[in-house]
């Protein structure tokens, strides 16, 4: 394949140097076709590609603008916020209170093992109040 490209070679510039621009042209203008032929097809491939991503795609509903602009309700938030927080307040004050009894007689503390060396009396009210809630 080399050797007959040299032998062309040759020939070529044995040629009058007419003729040889005339080759060169021809070879230019060949080869300018291969490259707008390339070129053209990559195009075409291009357009397929454009046209196959567009899909199964439609519109369904038509976009509507609000009238006025949405924001956050402020002052709803802020009750809302309070109530549950206060309510969320309360709830773990009383399940502390029902799981923290603590210690309400000497009896119990004498159960787990400890001595008890005073106590506070409760007052005449005190044992009032008692008695009223005892009573049926």
């Amino acid at each position: 394949m080399i050797d007959e490209r040299e032998r062309l070679n040759e020939r070529i510039d044995t040629l009058p140097e007419t003729q040889q621009q005339v080759l060169r042209r021809t070879r230019d203008v060949e080869l300018n076709q291969e490259v707008y032929l390339q070129l053209r097809n990559k195009i075409q491939e291009m357009k397929i590609a454009k046209a196959s991503t567009v899909g199964n795609m439609r519109i369904l509903d038509e976009a509507v603008v609000q009238p006025e602009p949405v924001e956050p309700k402020k002052p709803l938030i802020v009750v809302l916020a309070t109530l549950l927080g206060g309510m969320l307040a309360v709830g773990i004050v009383l399940v502390r209170g029902l799981l923290r009894r603590g210690v309400e007689s000497a009896e119990q503390v004498e159960e787990v093992g400890l001595p008890v060396y005073a106590s506070v009396p409760l007052s005449d009210e005190q044992q009032k109040l008692v008695q009223r809630d005892e009573a049926p």
